[in-house]
């Protein structure tokens, strides 16, 4: 794995805004940061939103890079089989986040992902996310709903490829699909899977590809990015927790003696132990 690949995951990580439940994507948060700076989509595409994890974390990294992209999240916000039944007040909180934080750069449809997908020009979505029922069939009906609408070198996100309980289908179809495409998967956080549709991708990303294309790399990049989602999540909560305190000369120093004890508590923790591979190629790095 070279190191500028390895630069280029250290370099694009942020503390994350705003954290929602359910917690199962959490775990790709870092990863996803990374795509999208390295991968440059002009139009990106959810399918399946729900409290919005995901599709914050796609906003806040574009918003952090200065990009143009255009941001689609497409969902009933009415829940399924998988997802449960929830109520209005988690669309409203979406929606009001989205306004605050993003404007003018997410889009969301109220909408079945048949019917949004009227709404998209043939070759124009450069990153899809396919998040929405996942049962064999409609993970299947999605991709080949929506395959028409991605660009020649677009990047494809399966959630769940290694949830393998009651109807839960993406496993099966994951393993149809990434038989004929350049593909990667992540294990952790109920899986992620990753396929590309073409060669032509920006650097970085074909990089990643030819890293995870040897096993020992491939393991050290699953270490890396499971370790540093553990560790981003345990700094995004310290932050938030943190944030309810008032501004002033007393309250820092209070705020300084509690974040050294975090800090403390988190170097002690499992998830530090398991960013020590992070840590490593850093010092690695440095020796070059």
């Amino acid at each position: 794995m070279s190191v500028r690949l390895c630069e280029s995951f250290f370099q694009s990580f942020a503390v994350p805004r705003r954290l929602m439940q359910p917690a199962s994507w959490l775990g790709h948060w870092p990863f996803g940061y990374w795509l999208v700076r390295a991968l440059k989509p002009k139009t990106i595409v959810e399918l399946g939103s729900h409290s919005g994890n995901s599709l914050f974390c796609f906003a806040q990294a574009c918003a952090g890079h200065h990009s143009q992209a255009r941001i689609h999240a497409v969902d009933t916000w009415q829940g399924d089989v998988h997802a449960g039944d929830y109520g209005e007040e988690v669309y409203a909180d979406v929606q009001s986040h989205a306004r605050e934080h993003y404007p003018g750069m997410i889009t969301l449809h109220r909408t079945t992902f048949d019917q949004a997908s009227a709404e998209f020009a043939p070759g124009s979505v450069d990153l899809l996310h396919i998040d929405g029922l996942h049962t064999y069939e409609a993970v299947q009906h999605d991709f080949q709903t929506w395959r028409s609408r991605c660009s020649e070198n677009a990047v494809i996100l399966f959630h769940d490829t290694t949830v393998h309980r009651d109807d839960f289908g993406v496993h099966r179809f994951w393993k149809e699909i990434s038989a004929s495409h350049q593909h990667f998967e992540f294990f952790h956080s109920n899986g992620l899977g990753v396929l590309t549709l073409g060669p032509h991708l920006p650097k970085p990303v074909v990089e990643f590809f030819q890293a995870a294309v040897d096993p020992k790399s491939a393991e050290m990049i699953r270490q890396f990015f499971s370790g540093a989602a553990s560790l981003t999540i345990r700094q995004a909560e310290l932050l938030h927790a943190l944030a309810g305190y008032t501004t002033n000369y007393h309250a820092e120093r209070h705020l300084r003696f509690i974040a050294e004890q975090k800090i403390h508590d988190l170097q002690t923790s499992n998830s530090w132990r398991l960013t020590a591979p992070l840590r490593r190629l850093r010092a690695l790095m440095g020796r070059r």
